[in-house]
């Protein structure tokens, strides 16, 4: 095999060296990955419909003004901003709104959506959800691992943070690229309180197995009943922002933003982490569980 040229003349060029441009054999992957994809009719339309014009924000100044006739939250602080014209201050925050929504009929992320949430049967949007929830429990096995960790900064931050986010993940997932699987958002409260349940069952189990040989009456009763409820309240806390973030987008027909959810996901972690802080001091006060 001939040694690559390295003489940096201009001769050496590729648009000079005459003849047709070599491919690169290292694209040749990801051409037979993304063809089909974009060849696809229903690739095609999702990805025009989330990079519509019509979704993304004005900036310009001397904007034609119009009245917001549909729900429509101020992207700061959540003001309904329906019946106000469109650029002007949002009488809560005084933030001024640069999205508005797109025109009737016009190719955008609205559109794209009603059509394919009007396709999904409720039969099917339930049997995803389930699925979504039970992708959560072989995760528990890292949530068991991370509990039993001797440090008190795992049991305390990492293990709480690591089991709220592995119990909702999946249907976090749903929520932000396929929210029109989604019909009600007591589907999202039913998915995410049976992932908890499932993998507190999961992680009780393991830790029985594993590492207490002989647990006692009240311990038993302590991982069933406490711990939990600790995980079903921590997730409760956790999917209202979830829940929030798929009510606004379908009320309003726009994309998810699950960066919404993100503060009562913050609080569900720091509940389990002071709860976890408390059984440890406990434990050491010779006071165990």
């Amino acid at each position: 095999m001939p040694k690559p040229d390295h003489d940096p003349s201009i001769e050496h060029e590729p648009h000079l060296r005459g003849g047709p441009a070599e491919p690169d054999p290292s694209e040749e992957a990801a051409d037979r990955i993304l063809d089909p994809q974009q060849k696809s009719p229903d690739s095609c339309a999702e990805d025009s419909a989330k990079h519509s014009v019509f979704d993304e924000p004005n900036i310009f100044p001397g904007r034609k003004t119009e009245v917001i006739a549909q729900d429509w939250s101020c992207s700061k602080c959540g003001y309904n901003l329906r019946g106000l014209p469109t650029g002007r201050r949002c009488p809560e925050c005084g933030h001024i709104e640069l999205y508005q929504p797109p025109p009737p009929g016009k190719l955008s992320f609205g559109e794209w959506y009603r059509e394919r949430k009007s396709k999904v049967s409720v039969g099917k949007s339930w049997m995803i959800l389930g699925f979504a929830a039970m992708l959560s429990w072989p995760w528990a096995v890292i949530g068991v691992l991370f509990n039993r960790i001797p440090n008190a900064m795992y049991v305390i931050a990492m293990g709480p943070a690591v089991d709220e986010v592995l119990k909702l993940a999946a249907t976090a997932l749903i929520v932000e690229v396929r929210p029109y699987w989604i019909k009600r958002t007591e589907q999202i409260w039913v998915a995410a309180l049976v992932s908890s349940i499932g993998f507190a069952s999961v992680e009780n189990a393991l830790s029985f197995a594993l590492f207490v040989t002989a647990p006692s009456f009240d311990l038993i009763l302590w991982r069933w009943l406490v711990c939990t409820g600790l995980h079903l309240t921590c997730t409760a806390i956790a999917v209202s922002g979830l829940t929030r973030a798929w009510q606004l987008a379908d009320q309003e027909s726009r994309a998810p933003q699950v960066s919404h959810a993100l503060t009562p996901l913050v609080f569900a972690i720091i509940f389990h982490g002071l709860l976890n802080g408390l059984v440890a001091f406990l434990n050491l006060a010779d006071y165990g569980f």
